[in-house]
């Protein structure tokens, strides 16, 4: 069993690399963001396990009008509604991911990530400070020796 500053310690670290990829996934959300949408249908859709830890799918999409094939990797949870009509993000090149409609921006889970891991850092650096923050009454209140705190 870990003691509860190691346990803090390792929460700020699993939140700040989830943090470091969703903010990597954001980036490239983003750089999607000037390209004009296009449509397609998809023609091919496989299971794709990452490390073995996530299981995605990867949508082999044929742009409409054209005969190219373009890739997107997806959540399972994150599947488009019609298969025949699917909306997305499309720069032109046929070897680079692309990225659905129905896909969120991971920016607020950056910003949760980033925000929790500071909150518990400072907790951390503050404790004994917060500590007595918090419990001056109750010292100044109780008897000589009764309110100290450890």
């Amino acid at each position: 069993m870990l003691p509860n500053s190691a346990k803090t310690v390792f929460l700020i670290l699993m939140a700040l690399l989830l943090g470091c990829w969703a903010l990597v996934q954001s980036v490239k959300v983003w750089q999607y963001s000037q390209f004009p949408w296009v449509e397609g249908t998809v023609v091919e859709t496989r299971s794709v396990d990452w490390w073995r830890i996530f299981d995605r799918e990867m949508l082999m999409i044929q742009v409409r009008g054209s005969d190219y094939l373009v890739f997107a990797r997806v959540n399972n949870f994150v599947k488009p509604f019609d298969p025949e009509n699917v909306k997305f993000r499309y720069g032109g090149d046929p070897t680079r991911e692309v990225f659905l409609d129905c896909e969120e921006n991971p920016l607020p889970i950056f910003l949760v990530c980033f925000g929790s891991s500071i909150i518990l850092g400072l907790f951390v650096i503050f404790r004994g400070r917060l500590k007595r923050a918090l419990f001056a009454d109750f010292l100044q209140i109780s008897g000589p020796g009764d309110g100290e705190l450890p």
